[in-house]
């Protein structure tokens, strides 16, 4: 492909290098043809007619081996390697089992975590009983809430009240000097 050979020209890598790469791996992209050229960094560059791609076809080869003793792995761990299903996420720093993406997201940022993992457990729905009891938890919680805001509104209230009757203070103060200044120019103007 053109557009990956001129951007690994671009990053300095030998033209012909660059042809021998995206050839050998049959023009799959730009990381095998990278990768390519950095395994073979100490090989003489082929004839550009000579090469093909059974060099990566090996190396695919190779893959799949592992990919089947993987598979072999989870079968003797007792699970088929299809039907492992990921059923929630977990935080690796807390242990905390969440049912979905947006919810590990909200405890990653309130938190600050950020190592987290599929877990197959799954989450058991709450009975209505426990429901009910999450729901008092929550109202007792959130009327607690409510009311250190409420005292908290209320020193707010006070301290700015306060300030409101301190700076009208110093207005009047202000506007008192200003007509006693007044009335002493008129006084010394009379005078002259």
């Amino acid at each position: 492909m053109a557009g990956d050979k001129d951007t690994l020209i671009s990053m300095g890598f030998d033209p012909a290098r660059v042809e021998w790469a995206l050839k050998a791996t049959g023009n799959r992209g730009l990381q095998p043809a990278m990768d390519h050229i950095l395994e073979n960094e100490g090989q003489a560059v082929p004839d550009p007619g000579s090469v093909s791609e059974s060099s990566s076809s090996a190396r695919k080869d190779n893959m799949d081996v592992d990919d089947d003793e993987d598979a072999e792995a989870l079968k003797s761990l007792g699970a088929a390697a299809g039907n492992i299903e990921a059923k929630s996420i977990k935080c690796s720093q807390c242990g905390k089992i969440f049912r979905n993406t947006a919810l590990a997201q909200f405890h990653a940022e309130k938190s600050g975590h950020d190592q987290f993992e599929e877990s197959t457990e799954e989450i058991k729905p709450l009975t209505e009983e426990e429901k009910k009891q999450k729901l008092a938890e929550l109202r007792q919680k959130m009327s607690e809430k409510r009311a250190r805001q409420a005292v908290e509104d209320a020193k707010e209230q006070k301290a700015s009240e306060a300030l409101r009757r301190k700076a009208g203070k110093d207005m009047i103060k202000i506007k008192e000097e200003l007509k006693l200044k007044q009335a002493q120019q008129e006084a010394e103007q009379r005078k002259r």
